[in-house]
């Protein structure tokens, strides 16, 4: 019998100790966090910079990065999109609208443009979102791969520094 009474004993010790603590919480905080799932764009896009550019003064129409698209899943498009996410845009008098992007130090900034890689961009302008959208039409009529450069704009002096573009590309749907 003692033994049952132990067993007891400590049962209800236990219960109560353990009723003690979930009344007793003392401050906390509460935290939280969005999970988003998208889905996927079917896109790829890489841009490389050219090789071996050096602090100098350049012509207008440098071609100073390659960017590429390609369509990786779903139906080939007649057309995708690129835009600047990053710089101010400015509007010029050679070219209609270019972007000046701050480099590391920020004394130093470049003037760019989208330029073609085999003169099938189209440019869209200012009317499609104030960012400087270009449409670009596919690269040898795949509807697959897409191809744009990005160039300096006018001639420019540019200072050794480096200069990060940041650019989107999208399916374009009409």
């Amino acid at each position: 019998m003692k033994k049952y009474s132990l067993y007891f004993l400590t049962m209800t010790m236990a219960l109560s100790s353990g009723a003690a603590f979930a009344t007793g919480l003392g401050p906390g905080q509460t935290e939280q966090v969005v999970v988003s799932f998208t889905n996927p764009s079917g896109l790829s896009h890489n841009i490389n910079a050219v090789s071996g550019l050096e602090a100098k003064r350049y012509d207008s129409r440098t071609k100073i990065a390659d960017g590429v698209v390609t369509v990786t899943e779903g139906p080939a498009l007649e057309k995708v999109a690129v835009r600047w996410v990053n710089g101010t845009l400015t509007e010029g008098q050679t070219q209609p609208y270019y972007r000046t992007i701050v480099g590391a130090n920020p004394n130093n900034s470049i003037d760019v443009s989208f330029g073609s890689a085999n003169d099938y961009l189209t440019y869209m302008g200012e009317d499609v979102d104030t960012n400087s959208v270009k449409l670009m039409a596919p690269t040898f009529n795949t509807n697959t791969v897409f191809n744009y450069v990005i160039n300096l704009v006018a001639g420019q002096t540019v200072a050794a520094d480096s200069y990060t573009m940041q650019i989107s590309a999208h399916k374009f749907v009409p």
